[in-house]
């Protein structure tokens, strides 16, 4: 168990000091490019403009303070990628696009993500993502009843789209409300 913490305290610094770096959370996100400025790389990975857009969508629903306590991550070689995966029983292969916030140590119940599943893996991602959210409702029965309540109001929606989007915070209705807005 104490290794188990002092891990999710390493990647809690790790994932705090990559935020920390550069202007601020929008730092990590590059500017779009005109089609004339796209190279053939970012051209085979469409991918990776959404899950830019699905970051920009979340930081625009959350509070700077939040912004820049707890980073998204839209890439599987992220600081705390592979935690974060194991946390929510999937892995890069499963998305075909994502942008993904959550509370790496458990005493915040703070989870908020848009992904997009790769075909054929749409239901065992919801499968997960729901599983994410009863794993912290349970985490939370005894402890920081506060924070059940939050676990509980999570908002697990797949939207006509395909796109996935959970939102486990303070006002997860606005949060939820503002990232489905910024998507359109």
């Amino acid at each position: 168990m104490k290794k188990w913490i002092a891990l999710l305290l390493c990647v809690l610094i790790a994932v705090t000091a990559a935020g920390c770096k550069g202007e601020g959370p929008s730092s990590s996100i590059p500017s779009q490019s005109s089609p004339a400025q796209t190279s053939s790389t970012e051209a085979s990975q469409p991918q990776k403009n959404e899950s830019e857009l699905f970051s920009q969508a979340i930081q625009d629903a959350r509070k700077q303070e939040v912004n820049d306590s707890l980073p998204v991550m839209t890439s599987k070689d992220d600081p705390g990628a592979e935690l974060i995966f194991d946390m929510f029983q999937f892995n890069s292969e499963d998305m075909q696009a994502f942008a993904l916030s959550i509370s790496p140590v458990n005493i915040k119940a703070y989870g908020v993500a848009v992904i997009r599943p790769t075909a054929g893996k749409e239901e065992a991602v919801l499968e997960s993502v729901n599983g994410f959210v009863q794993q912290q409702q349970k985490a939370f029965e005894q402890y920081l009843a506060d924070q059940k309540v939050i676990a509980d109001n999570a908002i697990v929606e797949t939207l006509d789209s395909g796109v996935i989007v959970l939102v486990m915070c303070e006002d997860a209705q606005i949060v939820y409300d503002s990232i489905v807005e910024n998507l359109k």
